[in-house]
C-alpha cells in the first residue's frame, strides 16, 4: 500500500455548482491528508432522487450503478457535504472492511472514543436516551445522528474544515452549527481540539498524513 492524492480515487461526474463544490471540498482534503492508492475510485454525482429529503448528500454502498457519493442539486454547502460523504468513503473503504465501516468495527478505538467524549456527542446521547421508545421523526433523527458512521463523518468534516483553514468550509460548518441540530452534531473549536489531535495521530499511524 502507498499513499496517493485524494483526487486519484475520486471521479467527479456532477456538473455546475455541485461539481465546483465537490472540487473545492476535495482540494481541502488534499491539504490535510493522502489516501491508500489501492482503493477503488468513488463517483461523485448529483441527483435529488438519490438523496433523502432531510439530507444534503448520501454515500451509497450498494453493489450496483448507484454506489458512490450523491449530492443534492442546489445544495449551498456542496463543499462541506462532499467532505462529509468522503468521510463515509474513507471510513468504509480505507479504515473499514468493505462490509462494515471502520467506525463500527472497532478499527479506530482511540479516535472514536475521543469523538464520543465530546460535548456534542454527550448531548446527542442524552437526546437518544430520552427518545427511547418514541417513533416520531425527531427520535428517528436522533438515532440516525448517533450512528457511529455518522459521528465519524461529521467529525471528519469538522477536522478538514479546521485543519485546512479554508474560509468556505468554515463558513459552511458555522452555518450547520447554527442549524436546529447543530449543537448535537458539531463541537466548538476548543472542544474539538482533542478530537483533531486523534485524527492527526490516526492518519499518521496509517502513513496518510500530509507531508510537512
Amino acid at each position: 500500500m502507498a499513499k496517493t492524492g485524494i483526487h486519484s480515487v475520486v471521479r467527479i461526474e456532477a456538473s455546475g455548482p455541485e461539481a465546483a463544490g465537490a472540487q473545492h471540498g476535495l482540494a481541502q482534503i488534499a491539504k490535510v491528508h493522502g489516501i491508500n492508492d489501492r482503493l477503488n475510485p468513488v463517483r461523485v454525482r448529483a441527483e435529488a432522487a438519490r438523496v433523502s429529503a432531510s439530507d444534503h448528500g448520501a454515500y451509497r454502498i450498494a453493489g450496483d450503478d448507484t454506489a458512490g457519493i450523491w449530492l443534492r442539486p442546489g445544495d449551498s454547502s456542496a463543499a462541506l457535504t462532499t467532505v462529509h460523504e468522503m468521510g463515509h468513503f474513507i471510513d468504509h473503504q480505507a479504515f473499514g472492511t468493505h462490509r462494515e465501516f471502520g467506525s463500527e468495527s472497532g478499527a479506530m478505538p482511540r479516535l472514536m472514543a475521543a469523538i464520543q467524549k465530546g460535548p456534542a456527542s454527550t448531548k446527542l446521547k442524552r437526546e437518544v436516551r430520552l427518545a427511547r421508545g418514541r417513533r416520531d421523526k425527531y427520535a428517528a433523527h436522533y438515532r440516525y445522528l448517533n450512528k457511529p458512521e455518522e459521528r465519524f463523518a461529521r467529525a471528519y468534516s469538522q477536522y478538514i474544515a479546521t485543519q485546512s483553514g479554508d474560509p468556505v468550509l468554515r463558513q459552511q460548518l458555522d452555518r450547520d452549527r447554527q442549524s436546529r441540530y447543530g449543537d448535537l452534531m458539531y463541537h466548538s473549536d476548543e472542544e474539538f481540539a482533542p478530537i483533531a489531535a486523534e485524527f492527526d495521530r490516526h492518519f499518521s499511524a496509517q502513513k496518510l498524513a500530509r507531508e510537512a
